[in-house]
């Protein structure tokens, strides 16, 4: 029995130090600026709804995205992860320049810790990917962070 115990603390520590993230939201904004089609850019928003959740207090909003693989070993070919792809992160840019100058609504959001506080810089957040995705039929890019 005795050595069942060191095994047990070590699958607790890693269960604690590997962070997973559930949950998420998104909001209808307007592309306020048109954002470099690579996978480091910057993207800025006006919200057109009231703010809730981590946006409370903002009226608009910039995330820095800067494409990144999650986890950092998500490069090997046994590693699946849910982190999106560059090629996600690309056409998510392009479908929010799309909607540049368009009337309709556009939704950005997270999923998990999608998106996190620049320390010091109100309303102002860091990305490690984007995806496009349909919820209830809408198209809504989604912010990702940390493994979801």
């Amino acid at each position: 029995m005795n050595i069942l115990k060191p095994w047990f603390i070590i699958i607790i520590v890693i269960l604690k130090i590997s962070p997973a993230n559930a949950g998420g939201d998104y909001w209808s904004v307007k592309v306020q600026k048109k954002a470099v089609e690579t996978d480091a850019t910057e993207l800025v928003f006006l919200l057109q709804e009231k703010p809730r959740g981590i946006l409370t207090g903002c009226s608009s909003f910039i995330v820095y995205v800067n494409h990144e693989l999650v986890p950092m070993w998500a490069w090997l070919p046994f590693v699946s992860t849910s982190h999106p792809t560059h090629k996600e992160t690309i056409n998510a840019i392009k479908f929010l320049n799309s909607k540049f100058s368009s009337t309709g609504d556009t939704f950005f959001g997270y999923i998990g810790g999608g998106m996190y506080k620049v320390d010091g810089k109100e309303c102002t957040y860091e990305s490690k990917g984007l995806r496009l995705e349909q919820e209830n039929e809408k198209h809504v890019v989604f912010s990702f962070y940390d493994p979801v």
